[in-house]
């Protein structure tokens, strides 16, 4: 009989083989006994053959997988570096300037120089200055804090007098019309004249508002730290003169 190779015996159907093995035993009539399927012998050299085929089978499909997958990230890193390159080219337009943060309050513009009233209060008045009863000084509208200055009104009745004994007083509206050049203030009035131009200084800063050149003079600073923390005299005692001034305003 003739015997199907052994690498097509694993791949044709069973039907198959038995009707190859029936053929074979009608042409050869001699007293040779087919074999039954039960009685197949094993042939090592063909198991050998067949292992030897699958793995190479495996092998070449693995590296036929592991070329393609590292196709595909070639590919992609091309195509990605290629996206990037193009966004990040150079621009001729200059890019815009990253604003500011600004507070939302008005404040004067800037000039080159600063300006004053004079150096008498006819010329203020004629330069549309303002008296400040805080500091006894004249200003500039830019450097006049009319707000704060009601404020400081209301805190106490004030009193101007025109000597040391405070028996000389003045009225409100002379001292905000700027008619007293010399005059004398309690010891309250004068520690409140120092808080007040320190909030003045504060309130100018956060609105980036002009400062005039009294609440900006360090002496003065100086000046008004030690009298807070002397903590000597008498709240009522008229001890302090005043002398109007003329500071520059500095926009």
């Amino acid at each position: 009989m003739v015997q199907l190779p052994s690498f097509l015996s694993s791949v044709l159907p069973k039907r198959v083989e038995d009707s190859y093995a029936a053929l074979s035993h009608d042409e050869n009539s001699d007293d040779t006994v087919p074999q039954s399927h039960n009685e197949k012998r094993a042939d090592p050299a063909a198991g050998e053959i067949r292992t030897a085929e699958y793995q190479g089978l495996l092998k070449q499909c693995f590296i036929y997988i592991s070329l393609s997958i590292l196709f595909i990230i070639a590919c992609t890193t091309i195509i990605v570096a290629t996206g990037t390159a193009k966004c990040r080219s150079p621009s001729t337009t200059a890019p815009a300037a990253i604003p500011q943060p600004i507070l939302n309050i008005p404040h004067a513009a800037p000039t080159k120089a600063p300006i004053d009233c004079g150096k008498n209060a006819e010329t203020a008045r004629k330069r549309g200055c303002h008296f400040d009863i805080i500091s006894f000084t004249w200003l500039r509208h830019e450097c006049f804090d009319r707000e704060l200055t009601e404020q400081f009104s209301r805190e106490k009745k004030w009193q101007w007098s025109l000597d040391s004994n405070g028996t000389s007083l003045v009225s409100e509206e002379q001292m905000r019309n700027g008619d007293v050049e010399v005059g004398w203030v309690t010891w309250e009035y004068h520690l409140t004249h120092c808080l007040y131009t320190w909030k003045k200084l504060i309130r100018a800063v956060e609105k980036r508002a002009p400062i005039d050149g009294y609440i900006a003079n360090i002496n003065h600073t100086s000046h008004c730290s030690k009298l807070l923390l002397a903590r000597g005299g008498k709240m009522e005692a008229w001890n302090s003169e005043f002398f109007v001034q003329y500071p520059l305003c500095y926009l």
